[in-house]
């Protein structure tokens, strides 16, 4: 069992880490984005690039944009008051002009600006769980395996509420519910073994 829930902790950072960039919540985002015509050199003044993004919630952020030209790359900037969602946005840039292309990608926002403080914090406390409740049981101690147990529940909730490193989305939630599971299977099976043992006494 160990070797199959740190295997998940491992993955679920990396499923989880296709963004290309991480901001903080109510902070204004600069996007920054490079664009180069057919012969790789950069594209000219006269290319035009559009952006549009959606919230998490797949409401519309930005709406074709007109992005500003800074030769090296187009940007775009975001108001901090309209950065007020947590998780992963959308995004679509799209330039017309001697050649047109497009790029799509996706940006996170969080509250601390950094997704690596988030997942270093939980994955810390789920694996300090793990370790107390499989020591607990080995050693037969059963009050530090069932609050090892009931932990894992809570910090499965609070997981599948609010998401894992502050990423919010189907994996995340089925993260969570699976710690639940486990969580409470331990809990009950503890004490259903308690209370068969004291019948039998």
């Amino acid at each position: 069992m160990m070797v199959g829930i740190l295997t998940v902790l491992l993955l679920l950072p990396l499923v989880s880490a296709d963004t290309e960039y991480v901001f903080k919540k109510d902070n204004e985002i600069d996007l920054k984005v490079n664009c180069f015509e057919n012969n790789l050199t950069l594209c000219s003044a006269t290319t035009n690039c559009y952006i549009t993004v959606n919230y998490p919630d797949t409401t519309n952020l930005i709406n074709n944009g007109t992005m500003s030209n800074s030769v090296t790359y187009y940007n775009y900037t975001i108001a901090a008051s309209k950065v007020n969602q947590v998780g992963e946005y959308n995004t679509l840039v799209y330039c017309e002009g001697t050649d047109e292309g497009y790029t799509v990608f996706t940006f996170e926002v969080n509250k601390e600006g950094s997704r690596l403080q988030s997942y270093i914090f939980l994955t810390l406390i789920l694996i300090f769980l793990y370790f107390i409740m499989i020591f607990g049981a080995m050693q037969e101690e059963i009050v530090f395996t069932s609050i090892a147990a009931m932990a894992l529940v809570v910090l499965g909730i609070y997981i599948h509420m609010n998401g894992y490193g502050d990423v919010k989305s189907w994996i995340s939630d089925t993260f969570g519910f699976i710690n639940i599971i486990i969580g409470a299977y331990v809990f009950i099976r503890i004490w259903g073994e308690e209370a068969v043992n004291q019948l039998g006494n």
